[in-house]
């Protein structure tokens, strides 16, 4: 695959199947804004508003709307409401209710101070 730099596309290129690409940028679809000339004569536009144009070889032409595409995303008004929720530890209460403390375990051994009062 070759490609290089110009100052107004981003990158450009041919691509393994010998079809002309050009990227263009960011844009509002997955992929950015890019076009590809095929050599079969068709081509395709991913247009920065997400918005796309297919013309095939034959001159036959189809526009998708940016709400069509499915590659199309749209950006939020403030990325600060889009916060991860993260749940919060939750907090014991420090006012014990009638709470018994057990171990569970019971010993059978005599200590030494009872084994020497018989």
């Amino acid at each position: 695959m070759s490609y290089h730099y110009d100052s107004y596309y981003r990158r450009r290129g041919i691509n393994q199947y010998g079809n002309q690409y050009d990227n263009r940028g960011q844009g509002a679809a997955r992929g950015g804004s890019y076009h590809y000339t095929n050599q079969d004569g068709s081509f395709f536009y991913q247009n920065s508003d997400g918005s796309t144009y297919y013309s095939s070889s034959e001159g036959y032409g189809t526009y998708t709307s940016p709400y069509d595409n499915p590659r199309y995303y749209e950006s939020s008004e403030s990325e600060e409401e889009e916060q991860e929720y993260i749940p919060q530890p939750r907090r014991r209460n420090s006012k014990k209710k009638n709470v018994k403390k057990t171990t569970g375990k019971v010993s059978k051994a005599k200590s030494k101070k009872q084994r020497s009062r018989k």
